[in-house]
């Protein structure tokens, strides 16, 4: 998925447009290309296309959380991002410090770093002072997701910043220099956080209920700076503050 790019569809951002249809334009050709693939060639049979996640880095991951809807896109069982948040932009007509609602309803995993430089400097776009790299993350978890039927978790990783789950950095993407130095090891980092999503695809996706996710979470407990939780109940939901 495309965060800012043509795959993005700025007009249904709008504080009366939001919610009316996709903003991520290219979701509903990519899911066709999926069909396509899974019904011939060297992929013939290999994809599940009934059980899909989004998943995605910054711009890219607060499209997939503002378009993880069942009644657009039945096939979605889940979303999880990097470094993303629903924080609405001021130049959009909100006011400041607005979080968007996650649309949808569906397991969703929000991870993030405490050296992010990128959404601290970021900040303002979206009515903030500068120079905090986890509340808007905080604040998506706690306000855009209350009534949610699912779990919906947060990860923010001790010592990780814009880009730490990429490697190598892309440069041409003209924001890498806001960013901070990372303050973990990058590559036991980087596994931990390829165990921590294949923990929550596998518990989420093929709905195993086996706690698989949460003893990930344990194992890796000195890679995590906080983990939060909204878990569902009858008729409310409950926060969770688990680090």
């Amino acid at each position: 998925m495309t965060g800012l790019g043509p795959g993005m569809d700025f007009s249904v951002l709008a504080p009366d447009k939001l919610g009316t249809k996709p903003s991520a334009a290219v979701l509903p050709h990519a899911i066709r290309l999926l069909d396509e693939m899974n019904g011939e060639g060297l992929l013939k049979g290999a994809i599940d296309c009934d059980s899909l996640f989004l998943d995605e880095h910054t711009g890219g991951g607060t499209m997939a959380l503002l378009n993880a809807r069942n009644d657009w896109f039945p096939q979605l069982k889940g979303v999880f991002t990097y470094a993303s948040h629903t924080g609405a932009s001021t130049m959009l007509g909100y006011p400041p410090q607005t979080v968007l609602p996650i649309q949808g309803d569906v397991p969703v995993l929000l991870l993030g770093g405490t050296e992010d430089g990128v959404i601290a400097s970021s900040a303002k776009r979206y009515g903030g002072g500068e120079g905090d790299p986890v509340s808007t993350i905080q604040r998506t978890l706690e306000l855009a997701s209350p009534n949610s039927n699912h779990p919906h978790h947060m990860v923010i990783l001790d010592g990780a910043n814009h880009f730490s789950i990429v490697d190598k950095v892309d440069t041409t993407m003209a924001r890498n220099f806001l960013d901070r130095a990372e303050k973990w090891d990058a590559n036991s980092g980087r596994s931990f956080i390829l165990q921590l999503i294949h923990a929550f695809l596998t518990e989420y996706g093929l709905a195993t209920g086996d706690g698989g996710f949460m003893r990930c979470l344990s194992n890796g407990k000195d890679n995590v700076s906080e983990h939060r939780q909204i878990v569902p109940v009858v008729g409310d939901a409950i926060s969770q503050v688990c680090k």
